[in-house]
């Protein structure tokens, strides 16, 4: 297939940026870099204290993010130091509930909207609606935040895939088919064989 100018949108859900900030600029500059294949590399060590990224992801540290934008071609920023937020665990079982005539038991939720972001960035009306849609659907989705799941559209450049040859650089990201790539390249490889039906999720693994 033709893949020049093939640009790969995605978006990160972010449940606990601001409107008006998405987060702390990282001075990349500070850390070493190497040449790789034509291309530069940052050299990261170790060490370093981690990090939440503006995309709710979290880094082993600000170098390890900055790895992350070098590789993809992004601009995430720091949100806060330390790891993201965990899910906070949502009691079901306080909310009413109700048996159809088919023996089906549904939730019986108020129609008031109090939103909160589930563990799989979609925006619920309530707690109450996450439980309800869990019940339906026979998932266990997890609530990430109160109030509405933030979008940061970004953009991955795929022009020039596939390749026949990745090298080994291992920059996991975790795709729509529910599969981890290890770099940009396997993940553009992807991309391109499917026709573009694969976006890109998170950054970080499955």
């Amino acid at each position: 297939m033709t893949t020049a100018g093939l640009l790969v949108l995605f978006s990160f859900a972010l449940c606990s940026i601001p409107d008006t900030a998405f987060g702390i600029e990282v001075d990349c500059s500070t850390y070493p870099n190497t040449t790789e294949e034509g291309r530069e590399v940052l050299v990261c060590g170790s060490g370093g204290s981690a990090i939440c990224g503006s995309d709710g992801i979290t880094y082993e540290s600000e170098c390890r993010l900055c790895s992350y934008n070098a590789e993809y071609g992004t601009n995430i920023s720091k949100d806060h130091d330390g790891d993201c937020k965990e899910a906070a665990p949502v009691d079901c079982s306080k909310y009413p509930n109700t048996t159809s005539a088919e023996g089906k038991v549904e939730l019986l939720c108020k129609k008031d909207r109090i939103p909160v972001c589930g563990t799989n960035w979609v925006t619920y009306d309530s707690e109450c609606q996450l439980c309800a849609r869990n019940l339906e659907a026979g998932t266990s989705v997890a609530k990430k935040a109160d109030g509405e799941c933030k979008k940061e559209f970004v953009s991955v450049d795929c022009s020039g895939y596939p390749k026949p040859v990745c090298p080994p650089a291992s920059m996991p990201v975790c795709a729509s088919d529910n599969s981890t790539y290890n770099n940009k390249c396997a993940f553009c490889n992807a991309v391109a064989n499917s026709n573009e039906t694969i976006t890109l999720i998170h950054f970080g693994n499955c």
